[in-house]
């Protein structure tokens, strides 16, 4: 029992320990397994590559797409803070100080308070009639007119001034003296329906008359807004003394020239308004006249106007 095992005799008793014809079995060995032929694997242009190549596992790429929206993503941060810097910087260098503008917009062009007054008051005022104001004829900025509001030198020349408001009384004594000769022509019964448009022509003139008067400088005068309202008052008496003058030479045309309640009544109010007319001339001559002699021009009376 202390034998090996692999002996064939006993090394004590030197017996045969095991049948030398006995048949051992030896099992075979084992078959080797084929390899699996490795997968064919594509290159990124689509060409397969050796399979031999490639003894090991290809790791798989990492997708691309998380990359590029972190790099999309931080480029529109820099994006957006480059404007906004470039927009912050452009409002501290490149934009006025509103206080600089609010000042400079509220200070009036060439005379300051008083070009500011004087635009406000208009004609009324001596230092802001025609020819003042900002930006209008005889602004500060290229009219005819001096920096202050006031008119310019040309502009408040009492002789020019003067000369310009006797060529209108030039024009209103000649629609006057048209109006009476066509009167005397209605009365004779003499041409009464040319009279009759010589009246109405002596109407448009005092009106044309009026609204040129509206646009004289009369600033050189310190009367000169007075001498206006009278002469206007002048104009306007005698204008609508014109018409109902008109309206007389109708009704007595129509009646044969004979005179009637309607003529009667035309009549009284066509004098009324002369009358008026009148009284307006005086005060206008009251103030016009001793400015006339000064400046070595005609002086008047009611009927020189």
């Amino acid at each position: 029992m202390d034998n090996d095992p692999a002996l064939d005799y006993c090394d004590s008793c030197e017996h045969p320990l095991r049948d030398s014809t006995a048949v051992v079995s030896v099992p075979p060995p084992p078959i080797p397994r084929p390899r699996p032929a490795p997968a064919v694997e594509f290159d990124d242009a689509g060409t397969a590559a050796d399979p031999g190549f490639r003894d090991t596992l290809v790791e798989p790429r990492p997708p691309a797409r998380p990359v590029l929206v972190g790099v999309a993503v931080l480029a529109l941060a820099g994006a957006v803070g480059g404007y906004l810097l470039a927009q912050d910087r452009g409002d501290k260098s490149g934009k006025p100080d509103s206080g600089a503008v609010t000042s400079a917009a509220a200070r009036p062009v060439g005379g300051g308070t008083d070009a500011a007054r004087g635009g406000a008051t208009g004609a009324d005022d001596g230092d802001g009639g025609p020819g003042s104001g900002d930006g209008g004829p005889g602004s500060g900025d290229g009219g005819p007119s001096s920096g202050n509001g006031g008119p310019s030198s040309a502009a408040a020349d009492p002789q020019a001034q003067g000369a310009a408001l006797d060529k209108l009384l030039d024009r209103s004594r000649a629609s006057r003296d048209k109006l009476n000769q066509a009167i005397k022509s209605v009365d004779g019964c003499s041409g009464v329906y040319a009279a009759i448009g010589r009246m109405r022509e002596a109407g448009d003139e005092r009106a044309a008359e009026r609204d040129t008067l509206a646009t004289l400088d009369l600033s050189a005068f310190p009367n000169g807004e007075s001498l206006r309202s009278a002469l206007t008052s002048a104009f306007e008496h005698s204008l609508a003394a014109d018409q109902n003058y008109v309206k007389w030479a109708q009704e007595k045309q129509a009646n044969d020239c004979r005179n009637t309640p309607a003529t009667r009544a035309y009549d009284a109010d066509g004098d009324r308004e002369s009358d008026s007319a009148g009284r307006a001339k005086e005060q206008f001559l009251g103030l016009w006249n001793p400015i006339a002699g000064q400046l070595g021009l005609q002086t008047r009376d009611r009927q020189g106007i």
